[in-house]
């Protein structure tokens, strides 16, 4: 028998796990979708699928969701939204309601809200219990940087580091609900309207 001196323990396994899961999430999408990955449905429920798989696992997956922390979460995903508007001379108009724009409106939900159950929660948790909570925004940030390289590029990684902080802080302030809340209310938006 082994005793439990005899086996150091890695606080830092659960977060390589973590970012084991997101990559692999990734790097599936990838693949699936084919050189269009972020016009790719199957591609995204896939990726979807893989990362509720493993926030479930890591036991994030706890449907508890309260008022404030969608409050929160709507006030983060405004500022997230005000900020391009600001800087746009173009006129603000809504997109036509139809099929493929609701269809895609449940698959950029499924996304958002999978990809903060295990960036901003599996990882966020593995992270802030070895390291702390500053760690814990920093690496999430990066990584769903890091995820959003094959959609939108690098020249996007500057943006897409500076929201990831932002979706840290929300989580911080009001959970992973807040951080989901604001990251489907902006990708939403920004579907929604032109």
């Amino acid at each position: 028998m082994i005793s439990e001196r005899a086996v150091p323990r890695r606080p830092y396994v659960h977060a390589l796990a973590a970012i084991s899961f997101i990559a692999g999430a990734s790097v599936l999408r990838a693949a699936v979708s084919g050189p269009r990955v972020a016009a790719s449905i199957p591609g995204a429920v896939i990726f979807s699928f893989v990362l509720l798989a493993a926030a479930g696992v890591g036991q994030t997956f706890r449907p508890h969701v309260a008022m404030k922390s969608v409050g929160i979460g709507l006030l983060g995903g405004a500022v997230l939204v005000a900020m391009p508007l600001l800087h746009s001379s173009a006129p603000l108009c809504f997109v036509e309601p139809n099929t493929a724009l609701l269809v895609w409106s449940l698959v950029v939900t499924l996304v958002a809200c999978s990809e903060e159950l295990a960036i901003r929660g599996l990882l966020f948790n593995a992270v802030r219990s070895t390291w702390g909570t500053t760690s814990a925004v920093v690496v999430a940030a990066v990584v769903f940087a890091l995820i959003h390289i094959p959609l939108y590029g690098w020249r996007a990684l500057p943006l897409d580091v500076t929201v990831g902080i932002w979706l840290g802080v929300l989580r911080c302030w009001g959970g992973v609900a807040a951080s989901a809340t604001a990251h489907t209310f902006a990708d939403l938006a920004a579907g929604w309207l032109l």
